[in-house]
């Protein structure tokens, strides 16, 4: 079996259980009463727009987040949840799209997925204990790092070459392997795994060309397992992240198939200084014990 056919498989598998428990909370949720008053047209438009610039190379928690905070759309504390719960289908729609036969080693390919799963289940549990303000900070420190990874790409110190390899074996296998599940542990707190994993690839020597399809694999691995924990710990918005879901489709399949690829500069640098922004606001909210409806 062709890798690129692993990979894709392996994202429907993990999005499917995903969708079915989502929709399944939301429907019941409806039925008693109990969805959150949260706003569905924002929540849609922020998977949309989120989605839409994901596709394109930006990330989708860094565009989502500031929306959802600054329309005040969302309790800080279940935001980690309703993210990933969000926004793993769309990264499954992206990696069915795009993904071509891939070269990398079957065995480099296996073990990465599978420590993305366990580096998405336990990042999941621990940041599903959170309570709000250590939610804040945890998110607010993370953002940091994501705006200077996307400030290192603009000024041109990202890692751009990668190697031949095509896969590793014994101790690097592990070491890579482990990063991987690295990554996948601090999406839950808002770290996009791309850009991590292309700057890995580039310094173990592995060709850049894996670089997607090794994030892609990981991110559904690893979104589905923290949605579905957070359903279970009810440190999620499901009615937030349900239309977030629905409004990644149309998102993801316009930028995909129809525009596919577009000038990012200024968007990039825009939302660099949006993500500071939100940074220091989780920040600031935690610090002064401001309640959700007072947190911008």
């Amino acid at each position: 079996m062709k890798a690129s056919t692993i990979v894709i498989i392996f994202l429907w598998v993990f999005a499917a259980p995903l969708i079915v428990l989502m929709t399944k909370n939301y429907l019941q949720r409806k039925k008693e009463g109990t969805l959150s008053g949260n706003s569905i047209p924002v929540s849609a438009a922020a998977g949309f727009i989120g989605n839409f610039c994901d596709a394109l190379g930006i990330g989708s928690f860094a565009v989502i987040t500031p929306i959802l905070r600054f329309s005040k759309n969302i309790d800080d504390r279940v935001l980690p949840g309703t993210l990933n719960a969000g926004c793993a289908v769309a990264v499954a729609i992206q990696g069915t799209v795009w993904m071509s036969d891939i070269g990398i080693e079957t065995k480099t390919l296996v073990a990465t997925l599978v420590c993305s799963i366990i580096g998405g289940f336990i990042g999941a549990f621990l940041v599903t204990r959170l309570d709000r303000n250590k939610v804040r900070i945890v998110m607010g420190c993370a953002f940091v790092v994501v705006a200077f990874i996307m400030l290192s790409k603009q000024l041109g110190f990202f890692p751009n070459v990668g190697g031949e390899a095509n896969g590793f074996h014994g101790a690097k296998l592990v070491v890579f392997a482990g990063l991987m599940g690295l990554f996948a542990a601090l999406m839950n707190a808002g770290i996009g795994m791309y850009a991590p994993a292309m700057a890995l690839c580039a310094l173990m020597g592995l060709n850049l060309g894996y670089a997607f399809p090794l994030a892609a694999g990981g991110c559904c691995a690893m979104m589905p397992t923290a949605g579905i924990r957070s359903i279970q710990a009810d440190a999620i918005d499901v009615k937030v992240a349900m239309w977030m879901f629905l409004g990644s489709i149309p998102g993801t399949l316009i930028a995909a198939l129809i525009v596919k690829s577009m000038p990012l500069t200024l968007l990039t640098w825009l939302v660099i200084f949006v993500l500071l922004y939100t940074s220091f606001s989780l920040v600031h909210a935690a610090c002064t014990g401001k309640k959700d409806g007072d947190n911008n």
